[in-house]
């Protein structure tokens, strides 16, 4: 089972989708990435965009998402893919836990919108297990 390609989706797709078994019977990707295992059996694949998470994470860098984790698993630091009611598209960013709640931070220290809070709306629909990068 993990010797298996990994699909790259959209991220209007990241922000519907709670797992793969959702993708429609049929669906043509036009991407695959090599197997990761970390990326469990409903694991995809993003395109980077933007320059929020630069410099560890560059726009065309592929990520590897998995899906299938809890959220009492999760960490400060750990880096995840967070949809919010009313936006049309995923976002991805490293996640920061603290007693009063949890926050959204990306890695670039020259991104002008520092922290974001997670609020009742937002969901975590992935967790971001590895890079994949063509030089």
């Amino acid at each position: 089972i993990y010797g298996k390609l990994i699909p790259v989706i959209s991220w209007v797709a990241a922000g519907t989708w709670t797992s793969i078994d959702a993708v429609p019977v049929g669906t043509q990707f036009d991407e695959w990435l090599p197997p990761n295992p970390k990326c469990g059996k409903n694991g995809y694949g993003l395109i980077v965009r933007g320059e929020s998470m630069s410099p560890k994470f560059e726009p065309n860098d592929r990520i590897y998402v998995n899906p299938d984790f809890q959220v009492s698993d999760l960490k400060t630091g750990d880096l995840v893919i967070v949809s919010c009611e009313g936006e049309k598209e995923a976002t991805f960013k490293k996640l920061v836990m603290e007693t009063d709640g949890m926050y959204l931070e990306p890695l670039n220290p020259k991104w002008l919108e520092k922290i974001m809070e997670l609020h009742e709306g937002c969901k975590l629909v992935g967790k971001v297990v590895g890079l994949y990068r063509e030089v």
